[in-house]
């Protein structure tokens, strides 16, 4: 605020009549009675001046401190800004003056800073942030100017950014749908997907919930309408048809190989160990005795000699050959070398 001079008024108050002299903007000058103060500020615009203005308060200064509290306001009084004229036209540009002397370069200024810490508990129950700001000028005891650090003493201005409290906890939402399960299945392969034979596998979602991945179900039918592969569900792209899904969402036909060419026969392998000695077989029909009897040369019926079988009644003969003509003798061929000497023979009894 600023305090008037006055000039020509006469003012009242509870302590007296004074009279003030109004000349500017500046300290009270009192004649009479240094109880009565008056101070102007200015008024932006708004509801007390439109245009903006300045407003003079008058009170009694009781507390003798020179300066009007609230408590010792009596009045105020606002002078306002009048409504800006319509703009004249445009006068002739003048005669471009002389340039003047270039002046002294000003004392550079101190350089504005910005500082924060983090603010105590007692300042912030749930924690903040404290802003300061200030000139880097060296004021306060133990501040250096233009060090770049704001020190306690060039702090100028504190704001105080708390964090907000926590809040209650909401309430539990509704429960989610039920998922569907994933399913995979696996059958033998046809003739037609794979000519040497092998797998299709197929996965998916069981939209019904049986357990089974099915070719097609009514998706959008209401259960007991289509039997057993109806789910639970809606007309949801609402074309008044109960639309059908499938639950397989993917297949794969996973055929065997051809068979390779049959490879070379292997080299036999060891003998394997004997086997256990199975079990008796069923002891089989009496068979009749053969009588077998050595027929000599010269035998009617085997004249190279030879055997006779009898059995059951029943005789068969068994004759030698004749001895075939001798052939020619052949040539005598080399000697052999001679083979190593064999290893001795077991003792006899």
């Amino acid at each position: 605020m600023t305090r008037l001079r006055t000039s020509n008024l006469l003012l009242s108050f509870a302590g007296g009549a004074v009279a003030l002299s109004l000349v500017g903007c500046g300290a009270v000058t009192v004649d009479a009675a240094p109880s009565a103060l008056v101070e102007s500020a200015y008024e932006p615009a708004g509801q007390n001046c439109q245009n903006g203005g300045a407003v003079i308060t008058f009170g009694v200064d009781n507390n003798g401190d020179n300066d009007i509290q609230d408590a010792e306001i009596t009045s105020r009084q606002y002078v306002c800004d009048g409504v800006d004229g319509v703009q004249g036209e445009a006068g002739p540009d003048g005669a471009a003056g002389q340039n003047g002397a270039a002046g002294e370069n000003g004392a550079d200024g101190a350089t504005p800073l910005v500082a924060n810490r983090a603010a105590t508990s007692e300042e912030c129950a749930a924690g903040g942030y404290v802003f300061m700001t200030g000139f880097d000028d060296g004021a306060g005891d133990g501040s250096t100017a233009g060090d770049g650090v704001l020190s306690d003493g060039e702090v100028d201005a504190m704001q105080l950014v708390c964090n907000g409290s926590m809040g209650a906890n909401g309430a539990n939402g509704a429960n989610g749908t039920d998922g569907v399960s994933s399913l995979a299945s696996a059958r033998p392969a046809t003739s037609e997907e794979c000519a040497g034979g092998g797998t299709v596998l197929a996965w998916g979602s069981d939209l019904n919930r049986d357990g089974n991945l099915d070719a097609a179900l009514d998706t959008e039918a209401v259960a007991g309408d289509s039997g057993v592969d109806a789910v639970d569900a809606v007309d949801v792209d609402g074309d008044g048809v109960f639309d059908t899904a499938i639950e397989v969402t993917g297949t794969r036909v996973v055929c065997d190989g051809v068979n390779g060419a049959a490879g070379a026969e292997g080299a036999q392998g060891a003998d394997g160990a004997q086997g256990p000695q199975g079990e008796p077989g069923i002891p089989g029909v009496d068979g009749e005795s053969v009588v077998a009897t050595t027929l000599e040369v010269g035998d009617l019926n085997c004249p190279d000699g030879g055997a006779m079988f009898e059995v059951g009644g029943v005789t068969a003969y068994a004759c030698n050959g004749a001895d075939g003509a001798q052939g020619p003798h052949g040539e005598i061929g080399p000697m052999g070398p001679q083979g190593e000497r064999g290893e001795q023979g077991i003792q006899g009894a």
